[in-house]
């Protein structure tokens, strides 16, 4: 499979109008994107049946469930919050990286190499259905991850960058 050659710039004048974004960039963010839809998809799943979680969790921590104090189901609510939170600042590095901001790139291969490492406890989830999206979620970030990491992405963030640079002066 033969990817697209990307225009580098020159030195010398220069055109101001942004390079098209190559597919393996365009596919790339798309990956990150339905990762991180699937991660809000995985939060409501859980804030749906948070009872089912809870009593998982107790049951695995060897404890009675009906023991467990206000504390445990409100560390879940705060951490499963967390969760929302971090899509919300991925949303908005998924945003800059569109836009062609290598940065960006670079917090989402950050991002996506965190949410690999949860592959060593494997998928362990309470509900079914959840371990099917983590799943999924863990193939989206590695796609994401690869085809961000390829030379025609590469050359565009390069170029982009380039290419504001000179706009500002």
């Amino acid at each position: 499979m033969q990817f697209p050659v990307v225009r580098t710039m020159k030195p010398g004048p220069f055109d101001s109008t942004p390079m098209p974004r190559p597919t393996t960039a365009t596919a790339g963010l798309g990956a990150f994107l339905a990762s991180t839809v699937v991660s809000v998809i995985a939060s409501i799943i859980t804030f749906a049946n948070l009872d089912t979680v809870l009593d998982v969790a107790a049951r695995d921590a060897g404890v009675d469930p009906d023991a467990f104090s206000g504390l445990e189901r409100t560390s879940t609510l705060v951490a499963t919050t967390f969760g929302l939170l971090w899509t919300a600042f991925a949303l908005v590095v998924l945003w800059f990286a569109w836009r062609g901001h290598n940065w960006a790139r670079i917090v989402l291969w950050v991002i996506g190499g965190l949410g690999l490492l949860s592959v060593i406890g494997g998928p362990a989830n309470p509900i079914p259905a959840l371990d099917v999206l983590t799943v999924l979620q863990w193939l989206l970030l590695a796609t994401g991850i690869v085809l961000l990491a390829l030379r025609p992405s590469n050359g565009w963030f390069r170029d982009e960058g380039r290419r504001r640079q000179a706009v500002r002066g």
